[in-house]
This record gives structure tokens, C-alpha cells and sequence, in this order.
């Protein structure tokens, strides 16, 4: 069950993302890429610098965000198990002192309790694809912003495969540097547990943005290797 859900968290997150992702770049463009995220020769060269900041501010943002509410999942997770171990030490002595009458009064609250915390459950579920969602968002954020930096600077003009491989060289370089530093940092240490998982979802993220640059170069190169087979 545990893996069914993280997976169904991932598909989740993965779909949020990409359609947030074209929703910023619709909104900072005007213009919006077709189902794979492709745009066309006209506007895929033709990006200012400025919309390129635009985007990697986006990402930013959805960094932050995650982080927060990663954060606050944490520290509820925490709060919430060590209210459940009260009540359950509070339950098991009332149960030994009480009447068979007040057996089931408490029986009638253990259920109340058990249902809350199903509610609890779905809130924070909800909360940890959003998690996904947003690290995902960050890492589309941040890879489209770099190919439309490199693609304005009129590099791999009409050779698709060419762009996307200087893409993911650019992004693999500066994301392995990233990963290398806040390694260390999460090694320190001053920085406490709750610290370190933060800046882990972090490589987690950083990781992913690899993986985004990488697919497409396949992609790309798949494409143009079939075009010159036809």
C-alpha cells in the first residue's frame, strides 16, 4: 500500500506540475506549447532575457513553497504522534479503571479518534503530492527558463537534438556543483534533522531537473534520427 501511494503521489505531482508549468510559460509568453511542451520555430528562439528571469523566479517560488509546506508536514507529523501516544496511554489506563458502561463510552471516542485521523491522513497525503507537485514545478521551471536562455542566444538553431544536449550538459554541470554544496551542508553538524530533510527534497528536486533535461535530449535525438531514417 505504501508503494501504491508514493507512486500515485509521483503520477499526481507529475501531472500538477507539468500543467503548471504551462500555465507560467503561457502567462509570461502568450503563447502556449502543444502537449509535449515543444514550441514552435518562431517563438522557441525568440525569448528575452528578461522573460527567462521571469521563469527562473517562478522556480524559485516553487522551491520556497515546498520547502514550507515540507516544513509544516514535518512538525505536524511529529505533534500528531506524539499527541496519539498520550491519548493512547490515556485510553488503555481509563479502560483498566473503568465500568463496563464507560468501557463503551470510550470505545464510541477511540472511534471518533480513529476517523479524525483518517481525515488527518488524507490532509496530509494531499499535502505530500503537493510536495511533489511543487519540487516537480520548480524543476520544469527551471529547465525551460535555461533552454529558452540558451535557445535566445541562437545556439542549435534548426538542430533540436544540438540544443537539448547543450541544455542538459548546462543543467547536469551546475546541478551536480548545487548537490555537491548542499550535501555538505546537510552533512554539518549544526543543521538539525528537520534541516536535513529539507535540503535533501531539495537534491531531490535538483535531481529531477537532471532527469527533465535528459528525457528530452533522448527525445530529441530519437526524433531527429528518425527523421533522417524516413
Amino acid at each position: 500500500d505504501e508503494e501504491v501511494e508514493e507512486a500515485e503521489n509521483d503520477v499526481g505531482g507529475l501531472t500538477l506540475s507539468f500543467l503548471m508549468s504551462q500555465a507560467l510559460r503561457y502567462h509570461i509568453r502568450g503563447h502556449l506549447a502543444n502537449s509535449e511542451g515543444e514550441e514552435d520555430e518562431e517563438h522557441k528562439y525568440s525569448h528575452s532575457v528578461g522573460e527567462c528571469l521571469h521563469l527562473y523566479a517562478w522556480g524559485v517560488v516553487c522551491m520556497f513553497v515546498f520547502v514550507f509546506i515540507l516544513v509544516k508536514l514535518k512538525s505536524w507529523a511529529a505533534k500528531k504522534e506524539s499527541r496519539a501516544q498520550e491519548a493512547e496511554r490515556g485510553a488503555q489506563k481509563d479502560k483498566l479503571t473503568a465500568t463496563h458502561e464507560e468501557t463503551k463510552g470510550l470505545d464510541k471516542i477511540i472511534a471518533n479518534a480513529e476517523q479524525e485521523e483518517a481525515t488527518v491522513e488524507f490532509v496530509e497525503r494531499l499535502l505530500e503530492m503537493l510536495v511533489v507537485a511543487f519540487s516537480m514545478g520548480m524543476a520544469w521551471a527551471m529547465f525551460f527558463a535555461t533552454k529558452w536562455y540558451i535557445a535566445q542566444t541562437g545556439l542549435g538553431v534548426g538542430d533540436d537534438a544540438l540544443l537539448a544536449l547543450v541544455v542538459a550538459v548546462s543543467i547536469s554541470a551546475v546541478c551536480f556543483l548545487s548537490i555537491y554544496f548542499i550535501d555538505k551542508l546537510a552533512d554539518a553538524d549544526w543543521t538539525d534533522e528537520l534541516m536535513d530533510q529539507v535540503l535533501y527534497q531539495v537534491i531531490t528536486a535538483i535531481g529531477i531537473l537532471i532527469g527533465f533535461s535528459w528525457e528530452q535530449t533522448f527525445d530529441a535525438a530519437v526524433a531527429a534520427l528518425a527523421s533522417r531514417s524516413i
